[in-house]
């Protein structure tokens, strides 16, 4: 199971930072990973790097392979380029290019979020969620939506609802649930759509 840390279709990266193939860029475009250049490399070339991961991720001029793909993304996260840290994650989490692994998914996660990362912290907010270590979710989501990142707020506002890891507090659950449908996040515009029409229901009945 994957829960995307970077925005875009299919959890993917949303954007390039460059073009990998432009005219004059590095000399070893599409060479097989293995044939990189193992001393340290540029802040452009951690670009390429990352770039070309994507090529290979998304099959952008160049077939779609997941290994050679996860190979290039880890060479520019090794070299600390922070999109790629970040991409880690993924790879480990949803098994992309790699086994499975969540354990190492964590650790690059928590790299990530000690760069700041709004979206690494999210990610160990939903891993520890579904692992049931409540108050550890709630410690993440809560220093994401502190970060920014609207979707935390509704997972901030699930775990006082049901009081999962922190005492029960529906009043600050609905604050937070209609903080987040103000950002246009669509899970807690759900809930609280549900919730009215729950208690219309009981006013009816």
């Amino acid at each position: 199971m994957s829960y995307p840390a970077f925005g875009g279709a299919n959890g993917w990266p949303a954007t390039l930072v460059g073009n990998s193939s432009v005219a004059g860029g590095p000399a070893i475009a599409h060479l097989c990973v293995r044939h990189l250049p193992t001393a340290p490399v540029t802040t452009n070339e951690q670009i390429w790097l990352y770039n070309q991961s994507l090529d290979y991720l998304q099959g952008n001029g160049v077939p779609i392979d997941a290994e050679q793909s996860f190979a290039l993304n880890a060479k520019a996260a090794r070299e600390g380029y922070r999109e790629a840290v970040l991409a880690m994650g993924w790879y480990y989490l949803g098994g992309v290019g790699v086994p499975q692994d969540n354990e190492k998914a964590k650790t690059w996660y928590r790299k990530s979020a000690r760069h700041g990362e709004p979206k690494a912290m999210f990610s160990l907010g939903r891993i520890s969620y579904d692992e049931r270590d409540y108050l550890d979710s709630f410690r993440w989501f809560s220093r994401a939506a502190e970060a920014g990142h609207v979707r935390s707020l509704y997972w901030v506002g699930k775990h006082h609802w049901f009081g999962r890891g922190i005492p029960q507090d529906k009043k600050e659950a609905m604050r937070l649930f209609h903080l987040a449908a103000g950002k246009k996040v669509k899970a807690a515009r759900r809930v609280l759509k549900f919730l009215s029409r729950r208690r219309y229901d009981k006013t009816a009945a």
